[in-house]
């Protein structure tokens, strides 16, 4: 849904059940829903009006029934010395080069470089262990 303000053109109902208009040139909230057809050309659906403020107190109460979590979302850090940081920072490079080239040689069907670089991102998989561990990613098939 796309939100903005402006000045309302004509006259419009409110879609917070204040049941009062929203009057032609006082400011008002403007909403308008998409949806897709099976591609990717959006199509307009469907406009919403609201005084902006039924539109606040809307959004307030919206908040309260969800209430205040006080936890930080973020990924956990690895405690690691800056010689480690560095040294895992090194390997995770090092091997998302193996893999650029592990697609040119699928592409190309080399089964000797295919091979190579296997065991090559397999002894990173290795070395990475001291230094963090590897990432779970590296152990899902969507890689």
């Amino acid at each position: 849904m796309d939100i903005w303000m402006r000045y309302c053109k004509r006259r419009a109902k409110c879609a917070n059940d204040c049941e009062e208009p929203i009057i032609k040139g006082t400011i008002m909230v403007v909403g308008k829903i998409w949806r897709s057809r099976g591609g990717e050309k959006l199509v307009f659906t469907k406009m919403f009006y609201w005084h902006p403020q039924c539109w606040i107190s809307q959004g307030i109460r919206a908040i309260k029934e969800i209430g205040y979590t006080n936890t930080k979302r973020r990924i956990a850090t690895l405690k690691l010395t800056t010689e480690q940081r560095y040294t895992r920072s090194l390997l995770l490079r090092r091997r998302a080069m193996i893999k650029t080239r592990l697609v040119r040689a699928i592409d190309k069907g080399d089964i000797k470089a295919i091979d190579r670089l296997l065991t090559k991102i397999i002894s990173i998989s290795v070395e990475i262990e001291p230094v963090g561990g590897a990432p779970k990613k590296w152990n899902s098939n969507k890689e």
